[in-house]
């Protein structure tokens, strides 16, 4: 049975910046590369920022093309729960997508493409944000 959906107003989308990088010496700094639509409840989850899936590293949940939005974190990542896809910057600034894991009662950084080894935080690679929703791009 088909259940009628009610038009979403334009009123219910706001726009919030694509991220490429992030200076490692001031995480203040970003760049931002375009703009992108999102609900009301994602940017009231705290979806202020999103970055571009540009690598297989997390196939077959995002894809080359499909952004994630997230919001900014700062800490260590002990208060991030277990499986949550999360947004690294790297010793460059470059963003990058990992899910965290706790093993042995360590953070783990893994892909779910499992071509790609685990990784730890550390200076060089630090957890900056934790996702809240994506946008998937699909084929036709």
């Amino acid at each position: 049975m088909w259940q009628k959906r009610e038009k979403a107003s334009l009123e219910e989308f706001v726009y919030i910046p694509v991220v490429a990088r992030v200076d490692p010496e001031n995480p203040a700094n970003m760049d931002f590369v375009d703009w992108i639509t999102v609900s009301m409840k994602t940017l009231q989850r705290g979806g202020k920022l999103s970055v571009q899936v540009y690598d297989d590293s997390m196939e077959h949940t995002l894809h080359v093309g499909d952004f994630v939005i997230f919001k900014p974190y700062v800490g260590d990542g002990t208060d991030i729960p277990n499986g949550k896809v999360v947004v690294l910057r790297n010793h460059h600034g470059e963003l990058i997508v990992r899910r965290l894991a706790r093993v042995d009662n360590a953070i783990v950084l893994t892909s779910d493409n499992l071509k790609y080894p685990p990784l730890q935080p550390s200076a060089d690679l630090q957890i900056v944000g934790v996702a809240v929703g994506a946008i998937i791009q699909l084929e036709l």
